[in-house]
């Protein structure tokens, strides 16, 4: 191969190179959605506020009997949509569960947060509602949607008092629930 073609064939790689790389770092500027750290404060702050407006302070747990510690919870990226048909979204979602409550407690339990997100800005809005079902001892889920993408949904019934908060949905590269790849 001549010197000319060697440098043709150099300058080349050069510029895929420089190519590729320029889309890594467009990919990193394109990204929406909290970060990592964002949306941990984000579920940590909402979280709270949940407990706080249930007058459930204590009893919380995550998973089968760990004792919710906001000092010491674990958050992971889980996969998320953002309709934009791309891999790698992800959203921080924490979910507690409480003892049961009597069925009078648990719908004034479920009402209550339900005026404390409302009062708060969120939209509100049945899963489960008063009369939506026919059984005894039915559980009362509400949702909240945010426009800071947040959602939550709180249920209580005589079985269980549960909650899920979850971050808005990010394509930051720290968000990305693939294995290896968040931060």
């Amino acid at each position: 191969m001549s010197l000319g073609a060697k440098r043709a064939a150099a300058l080349t790689m050069t510029i895929i190179t420089t190519a590729l790389l320029g889309g890594c770092a467009m990919q990193e500027q394109d990204a929406t959605g909290p970060g990592f750290a964002d949306a941990r404060e984000q579920v940590l702050d909402r979280t709270r506020f949940t407990i706080e407006a249930s007058g459930l302070p204590d009893g919380w747990v995550r998973g089968t009997a760990t004792p919710w510690d906001p000092q010491t919870a674990e958050f992971y990226a889980s996969p998320c949509s953002t309709g934009e048909g791309g891999s790698g979204a992800g959203r921080i979602e924490l979910t507690l569960d409480h003892d049961p409550l009597p069925d009078d407690d648990a719908e004034a339990v479920v009402r209550a947060v339900w005026d404390a997100w409302e009062g708060e800005g969120y939209d509100v809005s049945w899963v489960v509602g008063p009369g939506d079902v026919d059984v005894e001892h039915v559980d009362l889920s509400l949702r909240v949607d945010g426009a800071d993408g947040l959602v939550a949904v709180f249920g209580a019934t005589e079985h269980l008092v549960s909650m899920d908060v979850m971050s808005d949905c990010s394509t930051r590269p720290d968000m990305d629930p693939r294995p290896g790849r968040s931060g």
